[in-house]
Formats: structure tokens, C-alpha cells, sequence
């Protein structure tokens, strides 16, 4: 008796969506943030969807792959929404000025992202606070009664005078300018 055995692999087929480029696996429905073709560089603002439609389909980003950033020479600001570090190839922002650049992410995952490249490279990692962040601050409800100039910073911390930016006050997300 003779055994046939066929290797299936998942091939990816690149697209743009959107202004950005993708390597997309149709049979897990994946999609990974790719460099931009042609040697063109990515510029001005760019969002990464959590999903991207292609040809009637829909597909989760899971990833930015090797190189997607590298020759984004005016990087100064990331937000990163993920309350999960992403999957990043270590090479994903290569000769990009991250150690000059601030990463901003979710209060409940800011440790772990500065942990795990290549996200530790960036130079200044700070805390943004969206909805369902369950570590972050929702509202804020004092044990016992206080003032009503009371600030608290991003950590929970009572602050006196509360210096230019995000504050909690009385249970609402305060702008200071």
C-alpha cells in the first residue's frame, strides 16, 4: 500500500486596503500590515483597522510584519489601541526614530508593552485610557466626600493642582490646557 501525503500551506496574497498594504491568508481570515510596495513610504497619519475587508471578505489585522514602518523618518507619536501587545516583527519600524518618539497605549497593558520589542524601543511609552480597558480608570467614585477641585492622574493618584494634561475629575476624563 502506497501513502500519499499533500502538504497545504496558506499562501498570502498581498492587497492594499485603505491606504495601507497587507499580506491576507483567506483560510484563517488574517491579515498582516506589510511595507508599502514599490519602495513608497507610508505618510501623514496612518490607522491600522482591527479589520479590513477584501473581495466580500473580512479579515482581523493580527500582525505588522518585518520592515511595515522602516523609512518612516517623521515618526513621532504611535497610538496603539490593542489592550493585547500586537504581533510585531522586531525589524517592523527599523530605522524609524522610535527612542525619540512617545507610544501611547491602554494604562492596563502599558507595562507589557514596554517589555516586548519591538514596542520597548520606543522612547517615551504613556497611557491612554479607552473604553473596556478593565485596569484603567472607568470613573471614579471618592470613599469619602471631597472637594470639588479634586484631580486624579491616570494611575488613580490625588492631584493638587493638576499641571496641562489628562486628569479625572469628579468621575469624568478633565482636559487640562
Amino acid at each position: 500500500m502506497m501513502a500519499q501525503f499533500v502538504c497545504l500551506t496558506a499562501m498570502a496574497v498581498g492587497a492594499e486596503i485603505g491606504g495601507l498594504w497587507y499580506d491576507l491568508v483567506s483560510e484563517v481570515k488574517e491579515a498582516k500590515v506589510i511595507p508599502y510596495k514599490n519602495n513608497i513610504k507610508y505618510s501623514g497619519d496612518v490607522v491600522i483597522p482591527e479589520t479590513v475587508d477584501f473581495e466580500g471578505a473580512k479579515y482581523g489585522v493580527t500582525s505588522i510584519g518585518e520592515g511595515a514602518f522602516c523609512a518612516c523618518s517623521g515618526l513621532r507619536d504611535v497610538y496603539c489601541y490593542a489592550l493585547n501587545v500586537p504581533n510585531t516583527d522586531s525589524s517592523a519600524f527599523n530605522s524609524s526614530p522610535i527612542a525619540e518618539a512617545t507610544l501611547h497605549v491602554p494604562i492596563s497593558a502599558i507595562e507589557e508593552y514596554k517589555t516586548t520589542a519591538p514596542w520597548s524601543g520606543f522612547g517615551n511609552v504613556v497611557a491612554i485610557i479607552i473604553e473596556g480597558d478593565v485596569d484603567g480608570i472607568g470613573s471614579l467614585t471618592p470613599a469619602i466626600s471631597e472637594g470639588e477641585g479634586t484631580s486624579y492622574d491616570l494611575n488613580g493618584r490625588r492631584v493638587a493642582n493638576p499641571a496641562k494634561g489628562l486628569y479625572i475629575k469628579n468621575g469624568k476624563k478633565v482636559v487640562v490646557k
